[in-house]
């Protein structure tokens, strides 16, 4: 039974109900074919294997565009041919329209040799990287009746009208095969060898009379049928082994020549585009906070002008360093782009003596392999709105300013084991209403800060002497966020704490991985939600 196909005799309801994103465009010719075969003969043979590979893989049928570029043939009546220039306009246009209407390839399936147009346009249109793809097949490059016995010997090169092609039309049209067929193969044109490359400079007509280039007295249907049962099968393996290249977004340029640079100001609106690819919840006010703190610590790698990762590093002193915000454009991933990042930065910030990272489960074998160990696990959870009021608590809860940085830094880097000041006074003037510490009459004994981000406001770092006094900043920064979604990411270092955090509703959405290159990074102890992955 005939297998369905889509093509020009199908309804518009028919086509609109068509699941696959690949359509077949034949493109063939009208040309002599000498006294035996008709002008059409490269169109019907397109539009015979047209129709062939649409029902095997399941592509839709555009019909055949059966007038192309036939230059080398000019002088027969009958041969007609559009300008090179004409050809390609339109390719164009009916990629453009097939792109409209959603396809994502188009396979042009060339049944004449002559048609050179069709491979500049098509990398012409290739290299726009469009949501189509155009994918030329050569259909005469999978014919290979050298694998076939008992086939006759022959003289010379079959190039036009000869054995395989008269008995190939045999095979679909024989009552349009005639029986006055002429055998002649060109040798040479005033003494100078001719080859097939020689049409550029004078068509077939100055060589052969009858405008034959072979030996079609010897073609018979039976081998035509053969020939096209062997190229059917090579047709087909080509096409299914080459059409996943055309899934996803690879880009026709390649990957080639990717640098690594240092990441700028200017970097920021692709480093965002980056950022949300993976989901992540850092403003643009982030970036520039994390460039402000260590501008030659934070590098982009760039292909083609386009920023295709980054990597930052922010430097406590010479004690501790942090690496954060590793991504990659999906489209450019494993290439090695983020072990290249991840060593720029490490050789920026050599000599440190401990260098700290938060890696995602996916990021977790990059980081082994370049000499970082797993610490503990940290867990980022969520509260898909916060309450609107602050739960009772015994210890007094008032707001930090910028006047209490310094007392702040010196108490949070016994805790943090660096000096932080540079992120405290950030995370505090960028979000002053999450800003609290305990009151009492002594020094400062915890605090919490906190950030607005894209999908969610993230409180932390959050520092308190137990779980209990924790709570109680946590719950007058969590009622600054009131109806707000908020994250938070914590150690799982006391198990009141956990507890606690489920008990408001929190979730736990992912899991982290705290790793150190160096010094090993001591036990949470005090800490009880951290500023996050990006800074520590």
């Amino acid at each position: 039974m005939a297998k369905k196909i889509t093509d020009w005799t199908a309804t518009s309801g028919e086509w609109q109900a068509l699941e696959s994103r690949v359509i077949i465009l034949p493109v063939g010719a009208m040309e002599q074919h000498s006294r035996h075969l008709p002008v059409g003969t490269d169109a019907m043979h397109g539009e015979y294997f047209g129709r062939y590979l649409a029902g095997e893989i399941g592509a839709a049928l555009l019909p055949t565009m059966r007038i192309a570029s036939s230059l080398e043939h000019s002088g027969c009546r009958g041969s007609f041919s559009l300008h090179p220039e004409t050809a390609m306009q339109v390719v164009r246009d009916l990629a453009e329209e097939a792109g409209k209407q959603r396809f994502r390839v188009l396979l042009v399936l060339n049944s004449h040799g002559g048609n050179y147009f069709l491979g500049p346009v098509v990398r012409d249109i290739n290299r726009s990287d469009r949501p189509l793809k155009i994918f030329l097949v050569n259909l005469w490059e999978h014919f290979h009746p050298e694998e076939l016995e008992d086939l006759p010997a022959r003289k010379g090169p079959e190039i036009h009208s000869g054995m395989i092609e008269t008995a190939r039309l045999l095979a679909i049209h024989p009552d349009l095969v005639k029986d006055e067929r002429t055998d002649f193969i060109p040798e040479s044109l005033d003494g100078v060898p001719f080859t097939q490359h020689d049409l550029n400079h004078f068509g077939i007509g100055a060589v052969s009379p009858d405008g034959v280039w072979g030996e079609p007295s010897k073609a018979t249907r039976e081998m035509g049928e053969r020939v096209h049962e062997n190229a059917k099968k090579h047709l087909v393996k080509h096409v299914r082994e080459r059409l996943p290249w055309f899934d996803g977004t690879r880009p026709y340029g390649g990957r080639s020549q990717i640098a690594i640079r240092r990441l700028c100001p200017t970097d920021i609106p692709e480093a965002m585009r980056l950022k949300d690819i993976a989901g992540w919840n850092q403003t643009e006010r982030d970036w520039e906070v994390l460039l402000d703190m260590n501008p030659d610590g934070c590098v982009a790698a760039v292909h083609n002008g386009l920023v295709v990762g980054t990597t930052t590093a922010t430097r406590y002193g010479d004690a501790l360093a942090w690496i954060g915000m590793v991504l990659v454009d999906p489209d450019y991933r494993r290439l090695g782009i983020a072990a290249r990042l991840l060593d720029a930065c490490l050789e920026k910030l050599d000599p440190c003596a401990s260098v700290r990272l938060d890696a995602t489960p996916q990021g977790r074998p990059l980081y082994e392999k370049a000499g970082f160990s797993a610490d503990y696990e940290v867990h980022r959870m969520l509260l898909p709105a916060a309450p609107a009021a602050a739960p009772d608590a015994g210890q007094a809860v008032g707001p930090l300013s910028p006047d209490h940085i310094d007392d702040l830094a010196a108490f949070d880097a016994n805790v943090f084991g660096a000096d932080r000041s540079s992120v405290l006074r950030a995370w505090l003037q960028g979000a002053p209403h999450y800003g609290l510490k305990a009151i009492d009459n002594g020094p400062i004994t915890g605090y919490v800060l906190g950030r607005a981000g894209v999908r969610a406001e993230q409180l932390g770092p959050l520092v308190a002497p137990d779980a209990a006094a924790a709570a109680n900043l946590f719950g007058k920064a969590l009622a600054a966020a009131a109806g707000r979604p908020v994250l938070v990411d914590v150690p799982l270092h006391d198990e009141a704490w956990i507890t606690h955090l489920r008990s408001l509703g929190f979730v736990t959405r992912r899991t982290f991985t705290r790793m150190t290159k160096g010094d090993p990074a001591p036990a949470p102890g005090r800490q009880y939600a951290f500023a996050g992955p990006a800074i520590g």
